[in-house]
């Protein structure tokens, strides 16, 4: 059977041709790209649609725009997508570093009221709390904190999380395509104990991505929160409309 290629849209020219221009280094980071009217002639793009594919590359953090000086490629980093629950190590990796973890604390706590109210379970029930810093090539990048519920996720507290990966253990007893993930994306000042993990000066700025993994039925299987230095991670989202 004959397969026809479908034609690429109009935006898709636009969004794939900057990227392009960008991935095989005609610009280099920090370079400013150039005027929209020249981009439009060498796409063969409307200047609507070419403004269109700008904003989502500004909002994927892949250029950026200087008030009243243009469009610059932005500093390249690991790419990790909000809604996954665990994309840390396979972002590093693809950008070619050496992506492990620091433990600090594994252990059963009891929940207070944010943490019961997220797990719907009564103030005082055991949960599991992992705390730990992600390192980049030896460079930490992460701080953080998952809890998981041991009733759900059974001997979830017998393992060792400096050699063996949460979420794994996770997925060994829950099917991946029963779950959803629920991300809320902010910035956060690093406290004292947060920072001096991090190694920078506390009350610092940081990506905050607040996210809860959930099983189809509704059942709360993690709740994890994670802060992250500028300059590591470059964070986008599966959401923005690419219509």
């Amino acid at each position: 059977m004959d397969h026809i290629l479908q034609k690429p849209t109009p935006f898709e020219i636009a969004y794939e041709g900057i990227l392009a221009l960008i991935n095989n280094q005609t610009f280099k980071p920090k370079e400013q790209l150039p005027a929209e009217r020249e981009l439009c002639e060498r796409l063969s793009v409307s200047r609507t649609t070419l403004r269109r594919a700008l904003d989502q590359l500004r909002a994927q953090h892949v250029i950026e725009s200087l008030h009243g000086s243009g469009n610059y490629v932005c500093e390249q980093y690991p790419t990790l997508i909000i809604e996954k629950t665990d994309g840390f190590s396979a972002s590093v990796e693809a950008f070619g570093k050496n992506p492990t973890s620091q433990v600090i604390f594994q252990g059963v706590v009891e929940a207070d009221d944010k943490l019961s109210s997220r797990f719907k379970v009564g103030t005082g029930t055991p949960l599991f709390c992992l705390i730990r810093i992600r390192l980049m090539s030896g460079i930490p990048a992460m701080y953080e904190k998952s809890y998981t519920n041991p009733q759900t996720i059974s001997d979830v507290q017998m393992h060792d999380y400096k050699k063996e990966s949460l979420y794994k253990q996770i997925y060994r007893q829950i099917d991946h395509s029963q779950t959803s993930n629920y991300s809320k994306f902010t910035v956060a000042r690093l406290t004292q104990e947060e920072a001096a993990y991090l190694g920078v000066q506390p009350d610092k700025l940081v990506f905050c991505n607040s996210s809860m993994l959930k099983s189809k039925s509704g059942v709360v299987l993690e709740y994890c929160k994670s802060l992250t230095l500028p300059g590591c991670i470059r964070y986008v989202s599966q959401r923005v409309n690419n219509d």
